[in-house]
């Protein structure tokens, strides 16, 4: 079913239903796609064609979630862009996506620099004086104000399943982010799994504490939740008392995140376990696996079913675990959903039996299209219609899937990616760097943390501080290195490569 369609099903059978509370806002069904129809109208009215690219950069609000539904509305394709990224991602994704128009924040503005990246309009999501956006001259409009002028058209263009929706970028192993070119299929077949396969109902009321700007946190979690008439509470960052206070205001019924959050709310429940979270139904976690002893404090903490569940922007999920069987198995993700053919395969290119372990290859309704312009990386990542994850993993003869490691160079703190290719490259801007090596080393809060090795050239020296320091601002916080570690050499083997296997365990 088209989402679009979805969406005003649900706002004709519940027009006065809370659709989304996020701080101090609430907007009932009717109210939310009376906004979604007006924005698209506005764009349309200022020149939207079908297939021209909407960047929005923005944290989480309401008006992103609009902005999203309103654009797919419009027949436009949706660039999302990370608030948390440094300024030269942000300015790659902006540049490489060429968006017609902008919908930001104010207190991202800064982050362009004036610069509208060609866009023809910049719009700015909060109510504020249009002299904050005096760097952009004509380009500037109030996003609010756009959308009250406009009429409520209710229409929507005719959008076929491979058609795009939206644009993801992610971090790779080597080089800039690559934009994930996700069709209308893959949303449609994705939100409709929240509520297939866990059952999430009209009765029932989720929070999201992940960035929308993330497929997690709008496709997965949002729209998932508003496809079927639930309840959204949207946090605009994670924070565990924050989250802890809305489950219990709000009887939050399923709540999503990855395994860092929990950890933090799990310590903050401890010290504090005024809360009451007897509401929740289920937790649901992504991004690492999940080990014995998370899953039972978790249990003994907060006394509900927690489920893990394995996916990647190039598919949004694949595979988790039934809900009604509570089969939750430790450090498994689960068996695949109904639809997704999963094959392992090994280093000679057979395909792995019964707990062999082999490299995840899988064909899903929610698969990519490719990556936006890198017609070879694409060629490179699907072979005969088969996505290549660079993920290790076994199966056992109950079909549970176990994650080993990855194949490819990634760095994953904390659910997100992180390429140390891009933190090496930075790092040997710095005149004084010889080598360096950049790795994730285990962490029981983030699940990994970024450890750089740094060589000085001969006769040089650096200090661990001027490293960090240097980084500031150019990449992500989370980018950064948080451990520096300064070495006379770096381990290599015959051919002269680095031996990162051995730098991570030592």
């Amino acid at each position: 079913m088209n989402v679009i369609k979805a969406m005003m099903e649900q706002a004709e059978k519940y027009p006065d239903k809370p659709a989304i509370h996020f701080q101090n806002e609430s907007l009932t069904y009717k109210e939310l796609y009376e906004r979604v129809y007006r924005a698209s109208y506005m764009m349309r009215l200022m020149g939207l064609q079908p297939d021209d690219r909407v960047a929005i950069f923005s944290n989480n609000r309401i008006e992103w979630i609009e902005v999203f539904l309103a654009t797919l509305h419009a027949g436009g394709v949706v660039v999302s862009v990370n608030p948390q990224l440094g300024q030269s991602e942000i300015n790659y994704i902006l540049n490489h996506s060429e968006p017609k128009f902008i919908f930001a924040e104010t207190d991202l503005l800064g982050n362009l620099h004036g610069n509208s990246f060609g866009a023809e309009k910049v719009f700015l999501m909060e109510e504020s004086f249009i002299s904050e956006l005096e760097n952009f001259s004509q380009t500037a409009l109030s996003y609010r104000a756009s959308v009250e002028k406009s009429e409520k058209a209710i229409y929507s263009m005719n959008r076929k399943e491979e058609d795009v929706a939206v644009i993801f970028y992610t971090s790779g192993t080597v080089g800039q982010p690559k934009g994930v070119v996700l069709p209308h299929r893959a949303l449609q077949w994705g939100i409709s799994q929240t509520s297939g396969y866990w059952k999430v109902t009209p009765e029932e009321t989720t929070l999201n504490p992940m960035p929308l700007a993330f497929a997690y946190g709008i496709v997965i979690v949002a729209l998932g939740t508003l496809f079927v008439g639930g309840t959204l509470i949207l946090a605009r960052k994670f924070h565990p008392k924050a989250i802890l206070e809305k489950i219990e205001t709000y009887r939050v019924n399923v709540m999503w995140g990855v395994p860092t959050m929990y950890i933090m709310m799990m310590n903050f429940f401890k010290e504090y376990d005024k809360f009451n979270v007897s509401s929740l139904r289920l937790v649901v976690c992504a991004g690492a696996p999940l080990n014995s002893s998370i899953l039972d404090r978790f249990n003994r903490t907060f006394k509900t079913l927690m489920i893990d569940y394995y996916g990647l922007t190039e598919a949004t999920y694949i595979t988790s675990f039934d809900v009604e069987k509570n089969a939750m198995r430790p450090l498994s993700f689960g068996k695949s959903f109904p639809g997704v053919e999963i094959r392992l395969i090994n280093k000679e290119g057979r395909e792995a039996g019964v707990d062999e372990t082999g490299e995840i290859w899988l064909k899903a309704p929610s698969m990519m299209i490719g990556y936006y312009k890198n017609l070879l990386l694409t060629e490179e990542t699907i072979q005969d219609g088969w996505l290549k994850t660079g993920d290790i993993a076994y199966r056992d003869e109950e079909g549970f899937y176990y994650f080993i490691e990855r194949s490819k160079d990634l760095i994953i703190r904390g659910g997100i990616n992180i390429s140390p290719t891009e933190i090496e490259d930075l790092l040997y801007q710095l005149d004084n760097v010889g080598e360096c090596a950049v790795v994730g080393i285990s962490d029981e809060l983030f699940g990994e943390r970024v450890k750089a090795y740094i060589v000085p050239k001969r006769g040089k020296t650096i200090s661990e501080h001027s490293i960090v320091e240097f980084c500031k601002g150019k990449v992500a916080d989370y980018k950064i290195p948080e451990i520096v570690e300064i070495c006379e050499k770096l381990p290599k083997g015959p051919t002269g490569k680095i031996l990162k296997r051995l730098l991570r365990t030592s």
